[in-house]
């Protein structure tokens, strides 16, 4: 994770400048009230950096001083407390939001969904460098940056995290952007009508549940301008057939995630010695309790899903008419009823080993079927974690170019 942060950060830094704008009548927000209590519920200080000090924290992340000049701006970061509904329920989340200080006049609204996280300590929120997801960088360069935690981080951290629920995700997101922009209206922070969602990995399927949410509920009030979305499993039904006929597979523990969250979120209660072979099935709960990150669970499970999964669990997985209340909920939870409407990009990597390209081919096809017209699908060179920087390099002067 920390290579994908390094190459997402120094995409950000090398082409963000493009987008420095003329000086604004924004002031910057101070003297910054410790708890700011609002209808979100309240947005907290959680740092200031000095454009010196972000151009030191460039340097010290191994980009060196070559790249320094291109920051532009002095940042505040708040931790956005805010309501969401989760599971019928009124709940409490969190998020980053960075915000410019004497910045560009109207600054757009970009919300970056990260990538999949296993570790509660890594709530963007926490704002430290070990929760970084590099879209913070972007507020160095005069956007308004919006990053929520999602549901099972953060100020919820007691749930676990709906990983890959579509509404639980979608809902997330929304709320943090109306919040942050609750928020702002509230200190006369202007910004621009436009919003760009992006994001990669489980980022990239959280965008896509914004996205959704947003062209299908006009009572948000929120218009999308264009969203970019890399590397995420968007047909899940074919992303695990496709890993369980590959009979192996790097991202075990993502898999496992997958299958942990919706086990909770659906409330099946099924018992985990139907689904994984032991030892595994007894070790796995005390892998998900926020306290281990990715590389150690998989260092504690196996790539050979034979091995990791049962054997009829394994055959039900590819044969029709098996593991049908499973197989509705990954549909239910794919994206086959709708399609883009705002300007969309799609990418992946063709050497991408944890998320098969094939779930962004079949819902390209599915979207391009329905009638979507503005929607294209890029593939890019790269594995899961090196093609994160081939997406943003086409995406950042995308977004500079529509962002006039």
């Amino acid at each position: 994770m920390l290579k994908f942060h390094k190459l997402v950060f120094s995409m950000l830094l090398a082409t963000a400048f493009l987008s420095c704008k003329k000086s604004s009548s924004n002031s910057p927000l101070e003297p910054i009230d410790p708890v700011v209590v609002t209808p979100f519920v309240s947005a907290t200080a959680a740092g200031s950096l000095t454009k010196v000090e972000m151009q030191q924290q460039a340097s010290l992340m191994g980009f060196g001083t070559a790249l320094n000049p291109l920051i532009n701006y002095s940042t505040d970061f708040f931790k956005i407390v805010y309501r969401t509904t989760y599971q019928g329920k009124v709940i409490e989340v969190s998020g980053l939001i960075g915000l410019p200080k004497n910045g560009p006049a109207n600054p757009s609204i970009i919300s970056g969904q990260h990538e999949t996280r296993f570790l509660k300590s890594s709530a963007p929120s926490r704002f430290s460098t070990n929760t970084s997801t590099g879209y913070e960088l972007l507020a160095a360069m005069g956007y308004v940056v919006v990053i929520p935690d999602y549901i099972g981080f953060g100020s919820s951290e007691s749930a676990f995290h709906p990983y890959y629920i579509k509404e639980a995700t979608a809902a997330a997101v929304v709320d943090m952007i109306k919040a942050s922009k609750e928020y702002l209206e509230s200190k006369k922070f202007t910004t621009s009508s436009r919003l760009f969602l992006v994001g990669y990995s489980e980022g990239g399927y959280a965008t896509l549940a914004a996205q959704h949410e947003i062209e299908t509920n006009p009572a948000l009030g929120l218009t999308l301008t264009a969203a970019a979305a890399g590397a995420g499993a968007f047909d899940l039904s074919t992303m695990l057939t496709e890993v369980a006929k590959s009979e192996q597979s790097m991202g075990a523990a993502y898999l496992t995630y997958l299958l942990m969250a919706y086990n909770t979120h659906y409330g099946w209660n099924r018992s985990l010695n139907t689904i994984f072979s032991e030892p595994y099935a007894a070790a796995i709960p005390n892998l998900y309790k926020g306290d281990i990150d990715g590389p150690a669970i998989n260092s504690k499970l196996t790539v050979n899903l034979k091995t990791l999964f049962t054997p009829t669990f394994s055959a039900d997985l590819i044969t029709t008419g098996k593991e049908a209340v499973l197989k509705t909920a990954l549909r239910t939870n794919s994206f086959f009823d709708w399609y883009p409407k705002s300007l969309t990009r799609l990418y992946h990597g063709t050497e991408d080993e944890i998320v098969p390209y094939k779930s962004s081919q079949t819902t390209y096809d599915a979207f391009i079927a329905a009638g979507a017209t503005k929607v294209t699908l890029t593939p890019v060179r790269g594995t899961h974690v090196t093609a994160a920087s081939s997406m943003m390099v086409d995406v950042l002067p995308w977004i500079m170019s529509i962002d006039k």
